[in-house]
């Protein structure tokens, strides 16, 4: 898998699910971020309301660095 993971990159890119099997076994998936967070607004309306904030608020310049937030723990 490590071989081809800029493959499967491209492919969660254009919104197709990779699905890893070990033995046969169905065990995990990939898929793009944009993906999950829709996974997990269908089941927490609220958690795509703030994902939404957290965007603009993005935009706008109204963000920490990470130095701002780790540097002092």
């Amino acid at each position: 898998m490590r071989q081809n993971l800029a493959d499967i990159t491209q492919v969660v890119a254009n919104d197709t699910d990779v699905i890893i099997t070990y033995r046969g076994v169905q065990k995990q998936v990939i898929m793009s971020l944009d993906r999950y967070e829709d996974l997990l607004a269908s089941s927490n309306p609220k958690y795509l309301a703030d994902i939404k904030q957290a965007r603009l608020q993005t935009k706008s310049g109204q963000y920490l660095k990470f130095d701002e937030v780790f540097d002092n723990l």
